[in-house]
């Protein structure tokens, strides 16, 4: 979907070997607003939300509800899961990270034989 060398994540160092997790107010900015041609407050408006609202989404400032999901979704023409999805993914790739000490510590449980 994204190539991931845009201005934004080009300056982001990888962690690893990885890159890190792709907000989905990224995706949003750099393959649907500007190959679109629509600008952020155009897309508020047309989605009848307030403008600071898709502004913090852009940023990364603020996550894609299931209600901001199905406004995209419509607008788009397309199915509403799609952002869900991004967010969904993002959230648990940024908790994966965060807990990744806590989880390589946890002792599995060991089945009865």
């Amino acid at each position: 979907m994204t190539s991931r060398t845009t201005k934004k994540t080009s300056a982001r160092a990888p962690k690893g070997g990885r890159l890190p997790p792709l907000h989905p107010g990224e995706i949003l900015e750099q393959e649907f607003l500007l190959p679109l041609g629509i600008t952020p407050y155009r897309l508020a408006k047309s989605i009848k939300v307030d403008p600071p609202a898709i502004a913090k989404i852009l940023r990364g400032e603020r996550a894609i509800t299931v209600e901001m999901a199905m406004l995209l979704g419509a607008f788009f023409q397309m199915e509403w899961r799609f952002w869900i999805n991004l967010q969904n993914q993002f959230d648990a790739e940024r908790a994966a990270e965060r807990l990744a000490p806590k989880l390589a510590a946890v002792e599995p449980h060991k089945r009865a034989a």
